[in-house]
């Protein structure tokens, strides 16, 4: 960084001095407590300014930052994402210190922000962080150091971009060489680091000589702490010699002999790294608290408790010989993967805003063309050089993936423990998104060319004379070069003057740039997806660290017992003494005091509680009667000490969890009284022999369990394949999959008649007669009609036309066809049109309202839910107008709801009714008879989109987020063009949109909004009191049904036009409506007239032509969703698969066996095989109800508190970076304390699902999410305060978004994991899952 040392400034009057010294944790890199690669770099450079006026000086200080920040920002290849942070201390003692950064262009084009910033950052006593990525050359085992003159891409050097922080403390001195300093932390420098310059020593002493005053002032403040720990504390004198020792020691934390004994200067700096300590625990992240403490145990000489340090920052094998490789321990692996997967995003982040910003300037350049050379010139320069950069920087990230990637896999492949098991195939999935294996590198677009278009074609006369001089060159490089150039010379002034050739301009190629900028996006979300998922193994990698300590200082506590009471035998104790069995009595924290045990766990314990006299120690006690005891019992005191006990419980909750788990309140554990039910045995005597009761007991206990057959099956597993060298993962992980069983409280029957309301018909009871008088058109009366058809057919063999036998249903009576019913009267369904298959199901019992569909959309939707979703939409009677009927043109409109995910249909959620992200849909049916009607068919839908986007924020509360048009508009937050509520209401951008609308008439078109939604009538138990804002997409169609004007390309005259269909295949199996005349309508578009249920109901006939259309949609609808369980399976995305297999299902629902669909168009492939949704329903329902089935309804949740909180997206799930800002009106509208609840239920409902019983995977990531969300509750309600008191919605110093960023990265590990676990013992549907295709098994 600095290879010919830091060039000074001087000025008149003013000196500066610099001197550069590496902290903490970059210190202890090296052998023992790292993992062996450089991650980060953190440096102190503490500039020294003497002048006669501080104002100046200040100036003089400022005017160093922004050479050094200039300095980097030059050397684009080498250094990426550079930042200044300007911090200021805040107002109120407690809350965190103000940040303000900067960017290089803000500080070049508002310098004086930026020097008002370092000023208040300098008198406030901190230091302004100068942070950026920087390309590195690195090594591993063989520890020398490359050449400096190897460049990039020459594959001798591996290179990569670590993080470099260098925090820039002022120092000042007048004229008479007083000096004042400006630091935070006092001498800091000396106490965990060391310096850089060649003379160390002297300048260790001119740095301590700054703070000559402040050392005085510790001296004072040390001394003032004591005499008040005497006095109130212990009860003593502040004369007592022997008490000032043990007040000193309870205080600093060290004895005599330590380094913080010896110097006072460094009070400050300990406790900071305690304050670190205690942050770091609130966080439930380890691997940074050991972190924090080691340099806390070097300071105060606990170096007892190095060993554990060791364990958890390095933990690999310290050998005599430094060039053996050696690999580091679990949670500094992973805590090195995670920092290098953050650099790699951060990189493929700004080098996507560097390609980005070279379009914007190339594209200004050419919309203000000129012909100036100069201009022309430096611009294809500065062009050439950006690309050059950019090849550069993806030639490092190249290597450095690859790295990462073939590390990843091995932590993959290895297990990592039990804890990663689940996610193997998610890690090869999503690293074969973004890596190229046979190029050994990162999947990128191809590299954007800067080449020159055309060519001024030249005349064959100056062409040759080009030519002739060109061969003049040449000669040149002989002997007599000179002479030959002379006569050269001569002959030219003779002859005409060769005109030059014409200077071409290239141009860049705008889409290669775009694409190449877009794949770099793409491989920025999967990098944070990738790095999520290995924070969560680090904090479970950092907790069985922390819990193999605990089982070493068990056995050294054990031992020392053992000594002791040996000892007690031997010698008379005084009644002062404390015996062995006292010990035994107490806590292991006690334990480990009583008996001298350092450790690492102590020091933390120690750090949280501050100074305290532990009242089991001999010679200690209670404070005296005399002692002056500070007053207590006021709120402030209660708040802090509530919390400090809640840090002190959630330490040994870490490193004793299941003895904690069942002492901790909020966690309700069902725990079996063994000595309870071995009474009971005891009494009833007909259960077990009274000599073995508790034993029969424990062993009824382990077979209910099934912990035998898991057993066996774990070591099946285990020996079944390759004997790896630690077989605890995978036996570990196998174990727990097995523990899902337990979790299931109701049979296949319950569930059946649960959900879908059937039961077993059997001959005692009596037939309940139905009062519904549409039970025989309804699809109950069907099923009750066809079983009994069933039942009464022989034992002949049934076959399809395509000659695929069904099974015996005669010889599987009992297994496969009962006979089943419908008892449940609560949602009695219709067919109500017989031309097109519709039924209606009603709204409740005793209510008028109807909800219309195809019965693959009713089955399992609630229909409350979709008209409560619907009715929060603008009404066509109100709201919105429909153009009248004229002379061969009809409008039809309505509105529907799209089937939700599996996991948010609330007949499968238990609980749960309200979805937590919409899909809806406005249909908008345009029936014409004249090719010269199309034109006014699409202004009237473009006037219709945009009155429906004006009505949405007119005449509701909901937040309209965007308009978004073109590819990827029906995925929220996707689109080619977005425009916000500002942009459809301007009568400037009224053309461009109706435009836009006419192109992708046939396309994608959708709004995005946040729904304010209110709770339903009759509301799930499990479901939010209040409202909420919810995601929502509504797609915006368009039917046209009439003839085609021939403009189209390839359209003939009079022809159709294009289908709307192409782009939603599953439009007539997903859409539930309100009103008939939409559904009906909808139902003739998508074919599905006189289709397989209208005939089987009575209708006959129909258009042929119409019939095929549907089956068609049908066959290409389930071709696309078994591709799609296929990829999701392999992709390791459970949920997702099941999701796609519900709908699959939804196809067979009257039967008890597979059914098999017929190809329509090709005769000669076999028929499409359809599992039975009653077989695969209890599967599935197990799975929407586990942990990961209730963590994937949570998202939408997630996503509309990103939306509102998340204005970076950090959390991946919010609104793009590049989607349209939010128009002021609408966030003027924006409910603080709707905000502010949906934010508590969502972590009321993490709490209950991570503190379940159920949730048995993942304990470090589960117990670090819920440390955090507390912190996203506190963030989200400063932004409410900062909203009523007119402030901004988004700010640079929210910690919400960084926050919901972690929690989702820490929850999709446990949902990945735990859906992987319930699937291993759904062998029914894995089953169903493969024979979906015969011919590509999955």
């Amino acid at each position: 960084m600095y290879p010919n040392g830091m060039k000074l400034m001087k000025g008149k009057d003013y000196n500066e001095s610099l001197s550069v010294s590496v902290v903490s944790p970059t210190t202890f890199h090296g052998g023992a407590f790292s993992s062996g690669e450089l991650t980060d770099v953190i440096l102190n450079v503490d500039v020294t300014i003497q002048g006669s006026q501080f104002e100046k000086a200040v100036n003089f200080y400022s005017r160093r930052l922004m050479t050094e920040l200039f300095a980097l920002e030059q050397a684009n290849n080498v250094c990426l994402d550079i930042k200044i942070h300007c911090k200021t201390a805040s107002r109120k003692k407690g809350d965190p210190d103000t940040v303000k950064t900067f960017l290089p262009n803000a500080v070049r084009h508002h310098k004086n922000n930026f020097i008002s910033a370092v000023k208040s950052s300098t008198v406030s006593h901190r230091s302004v962080t100068l942070e950026c990525v920087m390309r590195s050359c690195y090594f591993k085992s063989d520890h020398t150091m490359p050449k400096t003159d190897v460049k990039v891409g020459e594959g001798v050097v591996s290179w990569k971009f670590i993080r470099v922080k260098r925090n820039y403390i002022m120092h000042y001195k007048d004229s008479n060489g007083t000096s004042r300093s400006f630091a935070e932390l006092p001498g800091i420098n000396l106490a965990v680091g060391y310096f850089l310059d060649p003379g160390g020593a002297e300048a260790a002493e001119n740095y301590l000589s700054l703070f000559s005053s402040s050392q005085l002032a510790a001296t004072g403040a040390r001394k003032k702490k004591v005499n008040n720990f005497v006095v109130e504390k212990m009860g003593k004198k502040e004369g007592d010699q022997e008490a000032q020792r043990v007040a000193q020691e309870a205080i600093i934390g060290g004895g005599p002999g330590s380094t913080i004994w010896e110097y006072p200067l460094f009070d400050p700096i300990i406790d900071s790294f305690r304050e670190g300590v205690k942050e770091a625990v609130t966080r439930r992240n380890d691997f940074n608290a050991f972190g924090l403490c080691l340099p806390t145990c070097l300071l105060a000489g606990k170096t007892e408790a190095l060993r554990d340090m060791w364990r958890m920052l390095g933990g690999a094998k310290l050998t005599e010989d430094s060039k053996e490789t050696t690999r580091c321990g679990p949670a500094a692996y992973m805590n090195r993967l995670r920092n290098d997967g953050q650099v790699l995003a951060d990189c493929c982040r700004n080098t996507n805003e560097i390609v980005l910003a070279l379009v914007k300037a190339e594209k200004e350049f050419w919309a203000t063309a000129t012909n100036d050379m100069s201009k022309k010139t430096e611009h294809k320069a500065h062009v050439e050089k950006v690309l050059q950069d950019v090849k550069e920087i993806a030639t490092v990230m190249h290597s450095m993936f690859w790295s990462w990637n073939v590390e990843i896999l091995e932590l993959a492949a290895a297990g990592a423990g039990s804890d990663a098991a689940g996610l193997n195939d998610v890690f090869y999935s999503l690293l074969n998104d973004i890596g190229d294996v046979t190029e050994r590198r990162m999947k990128m677009s191809e590299f954007p060319t800067y080449e020159a278009e055309e060519v001024e074609p030249m005349s064959p006369k100056l062409n040759k004379k080009l030519f002739e001089e060109s061969d003049s060159d040449d000669s040149d490089s002989d002997s007599d070069s000179d002479a030959s150039t002379q006569h050269k010379d001569k002959d030219k002034d003779k002859t005409t003057p060769v005109k030059e050739a014409p200077f071409v301009m290239p141009k860049l190629d705008d889409s290669k740039c775009k694409a190449y900028a877009e794949s770099l996006r793409r491989n920025m979300k999967v990098l944070k997806v990738l790095t999520g998922l290995v924070i969560g193994l680090e904090r479970c990698a950092g907790m069985d660290v922390a819990s193999l300590c605990v089982e070493h200082h068990l056995s050294t506590i054990k031992k020392r017992l053992d000594k002791m009471k040996e000892g007690e035998g031997l010698m008379k104790k005084s009644k002062k003494s404390l015996y062995a069995v006292d010990i035994e009595g107490a806590n292991f924290f006690q334990k480990m005091e009583a008996l001298n045990v350092v450790t690492a766990i102590g020091l933390l314990e120690s750090v949280l509680s501050g100074p305290t006299i532990n009242e089991i120690l001999p010679g200690t006690g209670k404070p005296a009667s005399s002692a002056k005891v500070a007053p207590g019992g006021t709120e402030v005191d209660k708040e802090n000490k509530d919390l400090q006990n809640e840090l002190l419980f959630s330490i040994r909750w870490t490193f004793d969890r299941q003895k904690m788990r069942e002492l901790d309140p909020v966690l309700h554990a069902k725990v079996i009284n063994v000595e309870r039910e071995a009474m009971l045995a005891a009494k009833s005597r007909n259960m077990y022999a009274a000599p073995i009761v508790k034993e029969g007991v424990v062993c009824q206990y382990l077979v209910d369990a099934r912990v035998d057959q898991a057993l066996s099956g774990c070591f099946d597993y285990v020996l079944g394949g390759a004997l790896v060298t630690n077989p605890f993962p995978r036996f570990v992980s196998r174990l727990r999959s097995y523990a899902k069983r337990l979790d299931w409280d109701k049979d296949d029957d319950e569930l059946l008649e649960a959900v879908l309301g059937l039961a077993e018909d059997t001959a005692e009871e009596e037939e309940v007669e139905n009062v519904d008088p549409y039970f025989e058109n309804s699809f109950e009366g069907y099923m009750q009609r066809r079983m009994k058809e069933l039942q009464e057919e022989g034992g002949e063999k049934t076959s399809n036309s395509k000659g695929v036998h069904l099974p015996n249903l005669k010889a599987t009576q009992h297994q496969r066809e009962r006979k089943l019913v419908v008892r449940s009267k609560k949602y009695p369904s219709k067919v109500v049109d017989e031309d097109s298959a519709l039924m209606a199901v009603q709204v409740g019992q005793g209510s008028k309202n109807l909800i219309y569909g195809p019965k693959e959309a009713l089955c399992l939707i609630l229909p409350e839910v979709a008209h409560h979703a619907i009715m929060q939409l603008p009404t066509f009677t109100d709201n919105l107008k429909i153009p009248a009927a004229q002379t061969n043109r009809t409008i039809t409109a309505g509105h529907c709801m799209r089937a939700p995910h599996f996991t948010e249909m609330g007949r499968l959620q238990g609980g749960c009714k309200l979805p937590t992200f919409f899909e809806l849909q406005s249909d908008f049916v345009a029936d014409f008879g004249m090719p010269q009607q199309v034109g006014k068919v699409t202004s009237l839908f473009s006037n219709h989109v945009i009155e429906f986007c004006e009505a949405l924020h007119d005449r509701s509360r909901h937040l309209f987020l965007g308009l978004a048009i073109g590819k990827g508009a029906f995925t929220f937050g996707g689109g080619r063009f977005k425009y916000n509520y500002a942009s459809v209401t301007s009568k400037k951008e009224h053309t461009n949109i109706s435009n836009a609308i006419g192109h992708y008439i046939a396309g994608e078109l959708a709004i995005h909004c946040l729904l304010l939604v209110p709770p339903l009538d009759d509301p799930g138990a499990l479901d939010p009191p209040h409202p909420i804002y919810v995601p929502t997409v509504i797609r915006l169609v368009c039917f046209r049904q009439g003839p085609g004007t021939g403009e189209s390309k390839g359209m003939k005259k009079n022809s159709a036009l294009p289908s709307w269909m192409s782009n939603a295949p599953d439009q007539q199996f997903s859409c539930v409506y309100n009103e008939m005349s939409a559904a009906e309508a909808n139902g003739h578009i998508c074919g599905r007239t006189k289709c397989e249920l209208a005939k089987e109901h009575g209708g006959g006939g129909g258009d042929p032509k119409l019939r095929l259309l549907y089956r068609k949609g049908r066959h290409e609808y389930v071709e696309i969703l078994k591709e799609e369980i296929e990829d999701y399976i392999t992709k390791g995305d459970i949920i997702e698969a099941y999701d796609s297999f519900v709908k699959v299902c939804s196809f067979n629902l009257e039967k008890q066996h597979e059914i098999y669909f017929e190809d329509p168009e090709d005769d000669e492939n076999d028929a499409e095989y359809i599992p039975s949704m009653t077989t695969s329903l209890p599967g599935i329902y197990r799975m929407c109800n586990s942990v990961a089935g209730r963590l994937r309804k949570l998202e939408g949740l997630a996503r509309g508190i990103a939306v509102l909180c998340d204005n970076k997206n950090e959390s991946n799930i919010g609104l793009p970076v590049s989607y349209v800002s939010i128009a002021p009106a609408v966030i003027s509208r924006i409910n603080g304390k709707v905000l502010v609840d949906q934010v508590e239920f969502f972590v009321k409902e993490i709490r209950r699902i991570l503190t379940s019983e159920e949730c048995l995977c993942l304990d470090g990531a589960c117990r670090a999410c819920l440390a955090l969300i507390p912190k996203l509750v506190a963030s989200v309600r400063a932004t409410k305060v900062r909203m009523a008191t007119g402030g901004k919605l988004f700010e640079d110093g929210d910690e919400a978004g960084g926050l919901l960023a972690d929690i989702m990265g820490l929850l999709e590990a446990v949902k990945l994991v735990d859906a992987k676990d319930v699937h291993f013992l759904q062998t029914d549907i894995q089953n169903a899952m493969r024979d979906l295709d015969d011919n590509d098994m999955i």
